[in-house]
């Protein structure tokens, strides 16, 4: 049965479901039509399709072709406009950089793309859902749609592609926990190879605790990947590379909040702090750093209470990668792709539930659809120390979040339960 099949046939039992369901995807549908009504009549600001980060990635493989340095310091030390991941990631654009920037950096956004949309569909069928073919091609039209993915596009991000070999290492997750012993290990590369690209995807490797051969393949292919990086492009591109993770996206500084010009800035903690801050609480600079560290501590150890127990499957891979805009150092809208993969796998667990609650991922999206263009409203609207309380894409985050948080809790020993139950 085909997961559209299954949700209208609750339509009776769950009209308010099926009705923002709706209403969700036929937003992603007109969405790029709404785009460029926008931009054409200057109602606002809108970010034209100028492949500006594959523009990064395009001089990169110049200079590397070239034997020049592959990371381009800026008059001011630091190194804005420049390609900013590891070495390895480049040869990736070589042949799409060959086609010249305006065709590259559409085809690669295709080729990302194109990726996802196989991606869902791979995850859907291992959930046990089958797409028809109107399925399949309204699913490609809503996900270019999906307002981060029509930023990514635009901007010519890698987070689509990231995006996509996560839902490959959910598939092969799926299919290892149903016996496939080599699943196993290729879910464990995949999220190697994904995390790689932008450190701050590492937190996707949570479900890597739960099997010691998803681990292995984990850290032998970041093993092997940094090797044959070593070997490729040599020690002096690898410490400019560490210049430019000390440079870096804010590692334990704080974060500033979003501007009336950069609202696809996602600045989730920058929302506590405001909130402390209105409360009278001054926290220490490095309040954030520390948030993030225990955070990412407490999921360590909630995955490790629960790797025994198979129901803890999916909710804990979903956590891991809910968290990856979460806890980023610096976060913009074309990160949050990443999370249709939560939502779905989610939304799907959810509705197998007889008390489950499929809104909450539902409601989710939508808030990460409207992010950018919701941000931007409430900076005209309203006061800037109160709009930067109303970032959707961070609820949607947060409700993602503790959804998958409370499932995967609810799989860790019962005497744990009781215990932490009786202490609140």
């Amino acid at each position: 049965m085909s997961l559209a099949s299954e949700l209208w046939g609750r339509r009776h039992e769950h009209p308010v479901l099926v009705a923002l369901s709706v209403f969700t995807v036929a937003s992603m549908l007109v969405w790029p039509l709404v785009d460029a009504l926008l931009a054409r009549h200057e109602v606002v600001h809108v970010s034209p399709y100028g492949f500006n980060d594959f523009g990064a990635y395009y001089i990169a493989v110049d200079n590397w072709l070239s034997g020049e340095p592959i990371y381009t310091e800026a008059d001011d030390g630091g190194f804005h406009g420049s390609y900013l991941y590891p070495p390895f990631v480049l040869p990736l654009f070589y042949p799409f950089a060959q086609l010249g920037f305006n065709a590259g950096g559409a085809l690669f956004g295709a080729f990302s793309l194109v990726l996802l949309w196989v991606g869902i569909e791979a995850v859907l069928g291992e959930l046990g859902y089958d797409l028809t073919v109107a399925e399949r091609l309204l699913a490609l039209f809503a996900l270019f749609g999906f307002q981060p993915a029509l930023w990514n596009f635009k901007w010519g991000q890698v987070s689509t592609l990231l995006a996509a070999l996560l839902c490959f290492a959910f598939y092969a997750h799926e299919r290892g926990e149903h016996g496939h012993t080599g699943s196993q290990y290729l879910s464990g590369i995949l999220t190697a190879l994904a995390s790689g690209v932008k450190l701050f995807y590492a937190t996707s490797g949570t479900h890597l605790l739960r099997d010691w051969r998803r681990f292995l393949a984990g850290v032998g292919t970041a093993v092997f990947v940094l090797v044959a990086s070593l070997t490729a492009f040599g020690w002096e591109t690898h410490r400019l590379y560490l210049d430019v993770l000390a440079w870096g996206k804010g590692w334990g500084a704080g974060q500033h909040p979003p501007a009336p010009n950069q609202t696809a800035y996602y600045r989730p903690l920058y929302l506590f702090d405001q909130l402390f801050e209105t409360l009278g609480i001054s926290l220490p600079s490095a309040w954030m750093l520390v948030a993030t560290a225990a955070g990412i501590f407490a999921v360590i150890v909630l995955v490790l209470l629960t790797r025994t127990n198979p129901a803890a499957s999916r909710p804990a891979f979903a956590l891991g990668v809910t968290l990856i805009p979460l806890f980023a150092p610096r976060a913009y809208t074309h990160d949050l792709v990443v999370l249709l993969l939560p939502a779905l796998v989610l939304f799907v667990s959810e509705l197998e539930r007889e008390d489950g609650y499929p809104l909450i991922p539902v409601i989710a999206v939508l808030l990460l659809h409207t992010h950018t263009y919701g941000t931007r409203v409430s900076l005209h609207l309203l006061d800037p120390s109160w709009a930067v309380l109303l970032q959707p894409g961070v609820y949607g985050t947060l409700l993602l979040v503790g959804l998958a948080a409370v499932r995967t809790f609810e799989c860790a020993p019962e005497n744990l339960r009781d215990r932490i139950s009786s202490t609140d």
